[in-house]
């Protein structure tokens, strides 16, 4: 991409799981940005696709969306997980209209804010 000059490759896959290695510097290795599995005495990394209409596809694209955010179900899920750690997550702080208004006038702009339920 000679925009983020970074090596990028596009294809449409089937749903299934794709081993996968780069070459660096003539040696095949395994990434630790992407998710790992152990083949014998090899690491590959592991891309998956998930069918499109699949629940987890569904739900990554909603999370992955410009406008994704956590169902509230989710996030109660998210704070149980957390307090099994033993570390409770701190509560939201609600923000009050004389809050928002200040940062509109700071940022010079207005801020919009979006709701869908589902």
């Amino acid at each position: 991409n000679p925009v983020t000059h970074r090596l990028e490759v596009t294809r449409q896959l089937l749903p299934g799981s794709y081993p996968f290695k780069f070459i660096l510097d003539g040696t095949w290795c395994a990434s630790h940005d992407h998710s790992t599995y152990q083949d014998g005495n090899n690491v590959n990394n592991i891309l998956t696709v998930l069918p499109s209409d699949s629940a987890e596809a569904m739900v990554t694209a909603r999370l992955l969306s410009p406008t994704g955010d956590l169902l509230d179900e989710e996030r109660k899920q998210v704070a149980s997980l957390i307090a099994e750690l033993g570390e409770a997550p701190p509560e939201p702080e609600a923000k009050s209209d004389e809050y928002t208004e200040e940062m509109q006038a700071r940022m010079g702009t207005t801020l919009t804010y979006r709701h869908e339920d589902g």
